[in-house]
């Protein structure tokens, strides 16, 4: 599944608005996570900058996503062929022995 966690960080001169996306996976039978982090516009004065300022953290999010979903989907390709790699080198192996 996908998580999402907002932070603010507070320096002497202002605070910083990060966001973390990203998903969980398991590799080596071990559950690991796979994230991105990406500033947050500063905190806009008026209505309109704060609409548009949510618009491009949604605009963020959703490309954070797109690119999560475009590797997990690369990475499943590519097991795929080193298991099908694998089976047809144990049908040759089987099929030179008998």
């Amino acid at each position: 599944g996908y998580y999402r966690v907002r932070y603010t960080l507070h320096t002497p001169t202002a605070s910083l608005r990060r966001l973390e996306a990203g998903e969980a996976y398991k590799q080596h039978n071990r559950h690991l996570l796979r994230g991105y982090l990406s500033v947050l516009d500063d905190q806009a004065e008026e209505t309109s900058e704060a609409g548009a300022s949510d618009l491009e953290s949604r605009n963020n999010r959703l490309q954070l996503a797109l690119q999560l979903n475009q590797r997990a989907q690369q990475e499943q390709l590519e097991h795929l062929e080193r298991v099908r790699g694998q089976q047809d080198l144990i049908l040759r192996l089987a099929r030179q022995r008998y």
